[in-house]
This record gives structure tokens, sequence and C-alpha cells, in this order.
């Protein structure tokens, strides 16, 4: 609620903006990340949910903390930008 989302879209608008697409951003949940795709899109930026753990996708993408900890393919993209939102659950032993 206090702006945390718009503050690292806003980080990624201007990496794309130089031209660095290979953004991945990694959320805890699916509810945060279609906050995520909602809230970039009222920026005009384009976020790209992966599938699953055998997809990297384009441009820039985002996903579960799940996902990318299964997804090897992750490793195979040089990432101009990783955004790790509410990281500080990854300290939490769930």
């Amino acid at each position: 609620g206090t702006g945390k989302t718009f503050t690292g879209l806003g980080i990624v608008k201007r990496f794309a903006r130089a031209g660095k697409n290979n953004i991945l951003v990694v959320v805890p949940d699916d509810k945060i990340m279609a906050d995520w795709i909602e809230s970039a899109d009222l920026l005009g930026l384009k976020i790209s949910e992966l599938k699953n753990t055998k997809d990297a996708g384009k441009g820039t993408v985002i996903t579960t903390y799940k996902n990318a900890g299964d997804n090897n393919m992750l490793a195979d993209r040089e990432w101009d930008l990783v955004v790790g939102d509410e990281a500080h659950y990854l300290t939490q032993n769930k």
C-alpha cells in the first residue's frame, strides 16, 4: 500500500527506455503477479507471465519464486535487471 510496486515499475520502465529489456520480476504468488501485470499496463509496460518451469520468455517477464527456483531455463538468459518483490519472504522457513 505504500507504492513499492510502482517504484519497482519505475525502475523497470527506466531500463526498458534504455533498451535493456531482458528483465525478470520475481514475486511470491499469483495474486501479486497479477497486480504487477495490471500496474505495468497502466504505465504502458508489457510484462509477460512465464507459463511453466521450461519457459524463460522474452522481453520483460514475471514469475513466482517457486517457478524461479525450479526453472533452470532462467539461467540461460542474460538479464539486464532482476527485481525481487517481497524478497523478505525468502528468509522465512515456509
